[in-house]
């Protein structure tokens, strides 16, 4: 019962890889940081469960520990995620160069995403 399921996860995902990293909320725009190269990509399309991005966006956007509204760091999302990575271009709000992350899936993590075993 579950593999024409995973099979047509499979066929919509394309080219897709997995990654494993952070979601942050950077400057005007969200980001992921994949913790096993170091590379920082702009969020492109945000596909998957909604419940698990409804828990993703609860993360980054908390500024509880923050006394001012500006310029507050935010914590960090450890997710793993089915994504698709596009050619370097201005992807950035204010056209910064980069690659952006087109996410399949999404999955929030319990421990940190590259933790050694």
């Amino acid at each position: 019962m579950h593999k024409p399921i995973l099979l047509l996860a499979l066929l919509l995902a394309g080219c897709a890889s997995d990654y494993r990293g952070h979601v942050v909320y950077g400057t005007e725009s969200m980001q992921f940081v994949d913790c096993r190269t170091g590379e920082w990509y702009w969020l492109g399309r945000q596909e998957g469960d909604p419940e698990q991005w409804q828990a993703v966006h609860a993360i980054v956007n908390d500024r509880s520990g923050c006394e001012q509204s500006w310029n507050c760091p935010t914590p960090w999302a450890p997710v793993a995620v089915l994504g698709k990575r596009s050619a370097p271009g201005a992807y950035g709000p204010f056209g910064q160069e980069g690659r952006k992350l087109d996410i399949v899936q999404i999955t929030l993590l319990t421990a940190p995403p590259c933790a050694d075993p």
